[in-house]
């Protein structure tokens, strides 16, 4: 290997500690909606035995799909709709601290800095709205996960629905025939 491969591993190895660490950190002290992760995947997380897939499993498993989504949809709603309010509330709020700022400097016939300093002063102001905002997007990112999973197991259940569907005509249809023999 070459030094610039080793100190390039290094990185990724070193990349890969703080990824591990920080992941522990969410699942076990993360809380969305007053749960950890764990717990919500313990809620909405599905495990299909696929050995043992017949149309009344299939029809029991497709009504708690059925549930789970719609909760996970409402959970989901709420996370889009408090990322958007606090999104809509930072760029109000940042457009009044900026032009405070401005005015400010006005007032005091000061020199007007430049807009990349007033957006730093500004910035350094919202720093609880922008970790609120990050927090919404998790919260609505992990819901949109939840529902993704659900959709895979309802396809999965549909599959199997159909594949029973066929399976029990080409039996009645074998039946059928070995009865006129």
């Amino acid at each position: 290997m070459t030094k610039k491969s080793d100190e390039l591993f290094s990185r990724l190895e070193a990349g890969e500690e703080t990824f591990h660490s920080f992941g522990a950190r969410v699942r076990e002290n993360l809380l969305i909606f007053d749960k950890t992760i764990p717990e919500w995947w313990k809620h909405f997380g599905m495990r299909i035995e696929v050995d043992n897939l017949n149309p009344e499993n299939c029809k029991e498993i497709a009504k708690k799909i059925a549930n789970l989504y719609q909760e996970a949809s409402y959970y989901y709603s709420l996370a889009n709709s408090s990322t958007s309010a606090l999104e809509s509330s930072q760029l109000s709020t940042h457009t009044e601290k900026y032009a405070e700022v401005v005015a400010s400097y006005r007032n005091n016939k000061e020199k007007i800095p430049a807009a990349a300093t007033i957006e730093n002063l500004v910035k350094a102001e919202e720093d609880e709205i922008y970790s609120a905002i990050a927090t919404a997007k998790i919260t609505k990112d992990f819901f949109k996960t939840v529902l993704d999973s659900l959709n895979t197991c309802r396809k999965i259940i549909d599959t199997a629905t159909i594949n029973s569907g066929i399976e029990a005509k080409i039996n009645a249809i074998d039946n059928y025939r070995k009865d006129e023999d």
